[in-house]
């Protein structure tokens, strides 16, 4: 009596009728897959991951429509010879001003600016006095001389600090046999090709000009982190997934004793993880943190649903069943859990969808979708492979014959798992308590890149990296407020976590006009 197959068997007949054309259909889904997702972009950017309509993220993203970013590359260097330095780095930083995608590159602020405008800060009354004593010096006329004017011109305190103000020593230098240059790119960091272009630019220029006795401390700045980040990721993307397809594969060998039939199980797997990709380059447009490793993730859930599905095609096959019948039984034997497995895993997976956290909802989804892909491609390119791949092939390792019964025995199985209940209570119990939260996304970067992980003159040179907090006010009332409110706090020890604040004011006093 012939075998009248059930939903899953008659895809499976559908499919054992038209091998040739479907197999050539996959051939070019999978090369226009290729084309668009192969390899895949990866964007480290974590501002894309934040919820777009969350004030902070939309008062940045305005703040780089308008200035153009906030961040700048860093360079820091030391020597011992500080001649040596001062020239090279002079050099350096006229090379790397006229770069086509640098905007400017600061070294040094013009002594005689750095003079002007510390005088500037003097306060009105300061500035009273001193030119009450330049008129009465003036006065004197030819009577004036060295002694007299030394004499007038002694004004305690306040020559103290016209001096210092006239003397300002220069911010952008780091110490003693330190310096460091700020580079200010055309554009933003978040744009992460132009960040790459002028990395590679920056490093051209520091090996051109390469000195004996001046040594690069430190590169820094969000364009430095993009692009590491982004090579990082990359570098995770491949090693995790072909680490992950070495340990499936070396299974795989083992369970189906066959190695055409491991060639079986992952021609399709491989064929749904490139659909993914093309899917995600279509849709997405890249790839982030947290969806980088996803293709590793698909892998070990993918290649399940082929598993079972030829587990019970070799069975019926044990059992002298035809080879279409035997696909089309398996398939309808199998075919409705695997759905329900595949089901069960898309709805936790788009769970996290609901998150406004982006890496968190890409993630989801792209596991979902990709998980249905993966299933898809087994039921449909299996029977294409099947016949020419797996036509005689043995029973999975393990398998129960018919009429046999397992050795397995489950008298056990009660106490095991209340032991492996009370354990994990117990686990949780006492690690609960020591579980923190991690705030710092340095630590998520490569390994020798966090903040924990720098030495302490290496965090001395990050701190002058890092993008500053932007503050934006409505009117000049408001930024002299906040300017002095700020300043007073820093100067109580208020706030401990912030290095110094800076506004126009800080160069520009508001009562410029009364100085």
């Amino acid at each position: 009596m012939a075998y009248s197959p059930g939903p899953y068997g008659k895809i499976a007949r559908f499919v054992l009728g038209r091998r040739r054309f479907i197999g050539l259909a996959t051939v070019l889904i999978v090369l226009l897959s290729a084309v668009l997702g192969l390899p895949p972009d990866v964007d480290p950017d974590v501002l894309s991951l934040l919820p777009g309509d969350e004030p902070a993220v939309k008062a940045v993203r305005e703040l780089q429509d308008s200035e153009g970013g906030i961040s700048l590359v860093t360079l820091s260097f030391t020597s011992d010879d500080p001649d040596l330095l001062d020239a090279t780095m002079r050099r350096m930083a006229t090379k790397l001003g006229d770069l086509e995608r640098v905007e400017y590159a600061l070294y040094q602020v013009d002594p005689e600016l750095t003079k002007q405008l510390g005088l500037l800060q003097l306060e009105a009354s300061e500035v009273d006095t001193l030119n009450t004593r330049l008129r009465a010096a003036l006065s004197l006329g030819s009577a004036l001389n060295p002694i007299v004017t030394q004499r007038l011109m002694a004004m305690g305190p306040l020559t103290e600090r016209i001096q210092k103000l006239s003397e300002a020593p220069d911010l952008l230098q780091g110490g003693a046999g330190r310096g460091r240059i700020l580079v200010r790119p055309t554009v933003s960091s978040h744009d992460q090709k132009f960040a790459a272009l002028v990395m590679a630019d920056i490093e051209r220029v520091l090996a051109a000009e390469e000195t004996p006795g001046v040594r690069t401390a430190w590169v820094g700045g969000a364009y430095r982190h993009v692009v590491e980040d982004s090579r990082g990721i990359k570098s995770d993307l491949f090693w995790t997934t072909f680490v992950s397809l070495g340990l499936v594969l070396l299974v795989t060998i083992v369970a189906f004793r066959s190695w055409r039939s491991t060639l079986l199980v992952f021609g399709p797997l491989i064929a749904a993880n490139i659909v993914v990709l093309g899917l995600v380059g279509v849709f997405l447009g890249s790839l982030n943190t947290y969806t980088s490793f996803g293709t590793a993730i698909l892998i070990g859930l993918g290649i399940d649903f082929a598993v079972h599905l030829v587990g019970r095609y070799r069975e019926y096959r044990a059992q002298d069943v035809g080879l279409e019948e035997a696909i089309e039984r398996a398939w309808d034997r199998t075919g409705p859990p695997c759905m329900t497995a595949a089901l069960t895993s898309m709805a936790g997976f788009l769970a996290l969808a609901a998150a406004d956290f982006q890496g968190f909802a890409q993630l989801g989804v792209l596991l979902a979708v990709g998980l249905l892909v993966c299933l898809v491609a087994m039921l449909v390119l299996l029977p294409v492979l099947i016949p020419s791949l797996d036509r005689d092939a043995p029973p999975l390792l393990g398998t129960v014959g018919e009429g046999e019964t397992s050795r397995s025995t489950y008298r056990l199985a009660p106490l095991g798992l209340a032991v492996a209940l009370a354990s994990t209570v117990l686990v949780g119990v006492l690690a609960a308590p020591n579980l923190r939260w991690e705030y710092d996304i340095s630590e998520l970067r490569r390994e020798g890149m966090a903040w924990s992980e720098l030495s302490e003159e290496q965090r001395k040179l990050v701190k002058e990296s890092y993008s500053p907090m932007f503050v934006a006010t409505t009117s000049p009332a408001e930024l002299t407020r906040l300017h002095t409110t700020v300043a007073e706090a820093l100067e109580a020890g208020r706030l401990p976590h912030i290095a110094r604040a800076v506004s126009v004011q800080t160069v520009l006093p508001p009562d410029q006009e009364e100085r």
